[in-house]
């Protein structure tokens, strides 16, 4: 073996150009597919850093309504579950909260979630200080207590140890600090979309006053849920099992569930994200194979200028084992040598990579050249090692001894079979480039419709404050009152055009209900009823945001508790519940049960509005319907400012109003609704960059292999060429004759791709948005693209043996 490495050693050395290209080569393709896979590893393959995280699972209900979408938990289910359902261990239910702390400097809004006492237990996570949360906290009436954040407890309190036991005013109710939560990747909530959030971040948490002696409240599923799965019990079992208990409250009167869905925690974490990364590194796994299959060209190029050097050591009594050893021992050198040149290069690219990475993707915080990418990396290169590297050996010790000396002493003569292998290799390397040019073609023609529909409102100058009042506003007058003040002031700021409030803003969905429609026969028994988004806006809502309204009149002032109730309904309200008639006229009635009476509960349809994409444009508008803000006052909302400038540049403007009002209310992080707009396409942006990068570098590399195997060909055919100049043959009667040794290599492999491309299609689909995977751009493309990367490659070659002098090429024979 010393004997093989040292051979081999001694022949890459001897071969700088070859040594450095090949390392080169597959030092890109290594260092692109670790740091891919580092983002891979982090955000899909590692476990979630819980105790025995393969045990959780995410449990939502389904509605008749929509029996595919899942939605949150209700408090009555959760109460049901926990009571009685034995596949699971334990269950834990959550939700997003933002409480005012007030006290410790300027008045700050800190995010966090309301947990339940088996929260942190189920998860497997103790305090950092102090203790967490037990079942008699959230029973009601118990004395109000706040789990801190690692980071809370170091920005807002100087990390004091003797915050234990303090209590801090949060929403004005003194909370007593019982423990520090370290700093953990955690779910804080579940939106009513059907996704759950996760994050590093949250600053506090509270007990979820579900403890008996809790209402079984079946109505509003606010609830994100998690369980762990009991001992020999699988998430089928626990599905079945709770969807029988979901039977039996829809037949003691709870809203209409029809069951519910269990989902591995680790895929809620992962979330969409999961088919782009997979498909991402599917991606970079080609572009490896490409620059493999480039190395084998290199290869065997070289082996028949040692061809003679392997013929003699056969002659000297060396075996074929013998042989092939020393060929291999180079090739393993060459794939670890560029394994470490790319983990290098991983180590420097990542940091640029994780920059153009969408933000929501969970876990990016996790993402490092970690030892698993590493050894991942190290055994990917022995993998290349071994498949650009066996072929050409054993193609260079295959051949009869008498046969090789014959042939290496004749200048020239070269020989068929190797030329014969370099054009499987190059069709092969063409085929890998054309299936990734056609992927490259579908993510960016994707990526264009999706960037062209339009949302239904204006993107540009739109700044978005939330505002979250305390529970101290605890009447709806004062609500409204603050709502009111805050517009009026801020409709006298130079700079702001147009000023409003709402629950959410354009590109946010989270409060869905079925109102009745008034004058209607009630639904059947066990009639599907529809769910519609709702939103609370003041008006002015519609002309700040620049969606037209199609019939009847918007909000204005009269519109509040004191005076009938009125609603705007979208144009999908309008086709799905009165289909070829007006709504104007038409009532309905919404519960605003939570502020008890003294306000409007019939609603009179008095506008349709234009339709909006809350959902992002990969979704179609949803029925929606809108409610005066000062008929339907809601605490938490978020502040709409259409601006003559730049949108952040009024944010100071707005915080001064809001002090004016009240001096101990924060203002949350200002958004602009451009910046909401960018990151609603941020994923499939990320996708289809990477994807024409990887599709760039295949066309490269396959570039590079038909150059190769057209300067290795018109260096095999120099004495031909030659005679055929001697002949007569014309300049570019030659050139044609090169290109046409490539052009039936390049069409069987675009074809191949293509092919390929066609049979792997349903792959994408659930990626790719308003296109088929066969679209016939895409597919056209691909083989264009290569036509002219061929075209590109061997010209320059073609030239050269159009230059062969005559008589210099018979000379040498």
């Amino acid at each position: 073996m010393l004997s093989a490495t040292r051979i081999a050693v001694r022949s890459l050395l001897r071969s700088p150009g070859f040594t450095a290209t090949a390392v080169s080569t597959i030092a890109v393709a290594i260092g692109v597919n670790a740091a891919i896979f580092s983002i891979l590893d982090a955000v899909v393959l590692s476990p979630l850093p819980y105790r025995a995280p393969t045990e959780l699972v995410a449990v939502w209900e389904l509605m008749e309504s929509d029996p595919v979408r899942p939605v949150r938990a209700s408090a009555g289910a959760f109460v049901a579950w926990r009571q009685e359902t034995k596949a699971l261990s334990k269950i834990a239910a959550f939700g997003g909260i933002r409480l005012t702390l007030t006290g410790y400097g300027e008045p700050v809004a800190l995010d966090g979630s309301r947990v339940d006492d088996a929260y942190f237990d189920l998860l497997g996570i103790p305090p950092r200080l102090g203790r967490s949360f037990r079942r008699d906290d959230t029973i009601r009436g118990a004395a109000p207590v706040v789990l801190l954040s690692e980071g809370a407890w170091a920005g807002r309190f100087g990390s004091d140890p003797g915050i234990v036991g303090r209590k801090i005013l949060l929403d004005g109710v003194p909370r007593e600090v019982i423990g520090v939560m370290p700093t953990a990747f955690l779910p804080t909530g579940a939106s009513a979309t059907g996704t759950m959030d996760f994050r590093s971040n949250s600053s506090i948490w509270i007990p979820a006053e579900l403890g008996d002696p809790a209402p079984r409240n079946s109505r509003s599923h606010v609830l994100g849920v998690i369980g762990r799965l009991s001992f020999g019990s699988d998430a089928d079992t626990a599905q079945r099992e709770i969807a029988a208990l979901e039977g039996r409250l829809r037949r003691d009167g709870g809203e209409k569930t029809v069951g519910a869905r269990l989902r591995p925690l680790d895929d809620e974490a992962a979330g969409d994200v999961r088919p782009a990364l997979l498909l991402l590194w599917g991606a970079v796994l080609f572009v490896l194979l490409v620059a493999c299959v480039n190395v084998t060209n290199l290869h065997f190029a070289r082996s028949e200028s040692r061809r003679r050097e392997m013929a003699i050591r056969a002659a000297l009594g060396g075996s074929r084992a013998a042989l092939v050893r020393p060929l291999l021992v180079e090739s393993l050198a060459m794939g670890l040598a560029g394994g470490a040149l790319g983990i290098v290069l991983a180590g420097w690219a990542l940091p640029l990579l994780l920059r153009l990475t969408p933000a929501g993707v969970p876990r990016l915080a996790d993402v490092r050249l970690s030892a698993t990418t590493i050894a991942f990396s190290l055994l990917l290169s022995v993998a290349a090692a071994a498949l650009f590297g066996l072929g050409p050996a054993l193609h260079m010790t295959r051949r009869g001894i008498e046969d090789d000396l014959k042939e290496a002493t004749r200048a020239g003569s070269g020989s068929r079979r190797t030329r014969r292998a370099l054009g499987i290799l190059v069709v092969a390397e063409i085929a890998v480039a054309s299936l990734l040019v056609v992927g490259a073609g579908l993510l960016t023609r994707s990526f264009r419709r999706l960037t062209d529909v339009d949302l239904g409102f204006r993107a540009d100058r739109l700044l978005i404050v939330p505002v979250s009042l305390p529970k101290t506003y605890d009447r709806w007058e004062k609500v409204a009152a603050f709502h009111d003040a805050l517009l009026e002031n801020l409709r006298r700021e130079r700079g702001a055009t147009s000023v409003a409030l709402a629950y959410n803003h354009p590109l946010e969905a989270q409060w869905s209900e079925n109102p009745e429609i008034l004058g209607r026969a009630l639904p059947a028994p066990g009639a599907s009823e529809r769910t519609y988004w709702f939103r609370s806006v003041s008006d002015g809502y519609f002309s700040t945001i620049g969606v037209p309204l199609r019939e009847g009149r918007d909000f204005d002032s009269k519109d509040d508790g004191r005076h009938p109730g009125v609603a705007i309904v979208n144009e999908a309200f309008a086709r799905a519940e009165f289909p070829g008639t007006s709504p104007i006229g038409k009532r309905l009635r919404s519960s605003n049960s939570f502020w008890g009476p003294g306000l409007p509960e019939e609603f009179e349809i008095v506008g349709v509005a234009a339709d909006v994409r809350f959902l992002g444009p990969s979704r179609k508008a949803e029925p929606a319907y809108y409610l005066p803000a000062r008929q339907f006052p809601i605490s938490d909302m978020k502040l709409l400012v259409r601006t003559s400038g730049d949108p952040l540049a009024l944010l100071g403007a707005v915080r001064a109003a809001v002090r004016r009002i009240d001096p101990a209310q924060p203002v949350g992080e200002p958004m602009t609704i451009a910046a909401l707009s960018d990151a609603a396409v941020a994923q499939p942006r990320f996708a289809m960059r990477l994807m024409v990068g990887f599709g760039a570098a295949a066309l490269g590399l396959a570039a590079l292999g038909i150059y190769g195997l057209l300067s290795f060909v018109v260096t095999l055919r120099t004495r031909e060429i030659g005679v055929r100049m001697a002949l007569g043959a014309r300049a570019s009667q030659v050139v044609r004759m090169m290109l046409a040794e490539v052009a039936p290599l390049a069409a069987a492999g675009a074809a191949f791709g293509v092919a390929a491309a066609l049979a792997g299609g349903p792959l994408l689909r659930g990626i790719l948005f308003g296109i088929s995977p066969a679209d016939p751009v895409a597919i056209i493309a691909a083989p264009a693209a290569l036509a002219v990367v061929a075209l590109a490659a061997a010209i320059l070659p073609a030239r050269r043996a159009s230059r062969v002098d005559p008589m210099v090429s018979l000379r040498s024979e």
